[in-house]
């Protein structure tokens, strides 16, 4: 309103009217400081907030990259635990290895020695037939039913020579017609 009468100076207004008008203006000024200082307020918490939050942000980042820092140890050091322990378990595969291969290698000459001294005691009293007497013989020929076994026992020699001279495999495989030869001098 003080505007209109400054700008209109024609228009001629009572003293009570300019003093009411600039009463309103001061009234107006005081309205838009206290607006201006409360903005000004609104304004200075807004950028202290800001800055804790700036600085919360840091620190959060910070832990961030700490925690990383402390994964990627981790990480690391499971890493080489993994390692460890594959190696001690290689170790211990190997020295259970070394064991058993030591373990069975006594076994086998215990075993040997077992072979060795049965073979000694159930040496044939009688010795081998040598070749000139394996030529002469007789054929059999396997009936019906008939077993190896059977055909050495009849003809008093041993199962093993004569799977042997006939060359037989598997004395279960024996078949009815089937020729043996039977060697001389031996039954």
């Amino acid at each position: 309103m003080l505007f209109t009468l400054l700008l209109c100076p024609g228009l001629a207004l009572g003293e009570t009217a300019l003093r009411q008008a600039i009463a309103d203006l001061k009234e107006e000024t005081a309205f838009w400081q206290q607006a201006c200082g409360r903005l000004q307020l609104d304004l200075e918490n807004l950028e202290g907030e800001h800055r804790l939050t700036q600085e919360r942000l840091l620190q959060v980042q910070q832990a961030q990259q700490q925690s990383h820092a402390r994964l990627v140890e981790l990480q690391a050091a499971l890493e080489a635990q993994k390692l460890q322990q594959k190696e001690a378990l290689a170790a211990h595969e190997t020295r259970i290895v070394a064991a058993v291969s030591q373990q069975l290698q006594v076994f086998g000459q215990q075993t040997q020695r077992a072979l060795d001294k049965v073979a000694q005691e159930s040496k044939p009293t009688k010795q081998e037939p040598s070749f000139a007497q394996l030529q002469k013989g007789l054929l059999h020929t396997v009936a019906q039913g008939e077993t190896l076994s059977a055909i050495a026992r009849k003809y008093k020699i041993s199962l093993s020579l004569l799977q042997s001279v006939n060359g037989i495999k598997d004395p279960n495989q024996l078949q009815k017609g089937q020729d043996l030869f039977i060697p001389e001098n031996l039954f």
